[in-house]
């Protein structure tokens, strides 16, 4: 019975998401450092031809949930405009926090 390999190359590295360190795909994780410290960047590693595709589907999916991770990570902006933002917080507000009219303002102050 003849083994059929596929090559895969390990020139692409991920980057952790959270540290910003990179890291090899888990494919070249399983030979030895040695191994791979003789080995050149570019020399392809050969795989099994039935996990070829696995792998491949494997990295996909790794990528999506670095992408995903990266967006759920961003803070939601509150508010777009920043002056706005001031002003709305600098005018005075009636007792259920809706903002007062000028006839309320001058009532209130009249109260004081």
């Amino acid at each position: 019975m003849r083994a059929c390999y596929n090559s895969l190359t390990l020139s692409a590295t991920h980057r952790n998401s959270s540290t910003g360190d990179e890291f090899s795909d888990p494919v070249g994780a399983s030979t030895s450092a040695s191994a791979q410290a003789s080995a050149s960047e570019d020399a392809p590693l050969y795989v099994n031809a039935k996990q070829y595709h696995r792998i491949l589907k494997r990295r996909e999916a790794r990528q999506r949930l670095a992408a995903l991770r990266r967006s759920l990570n961003k803070e939601k902006v509150r508010y777009i405009h920043e002056s706005r933002h001031k002003h709305a917080m600098r005018r005075p507000r009636g007792p259920g926090g809706r903002f007062l009219s000028s006839a309320e303002r001058a009532a209130l102050a009249a109260q004081e």
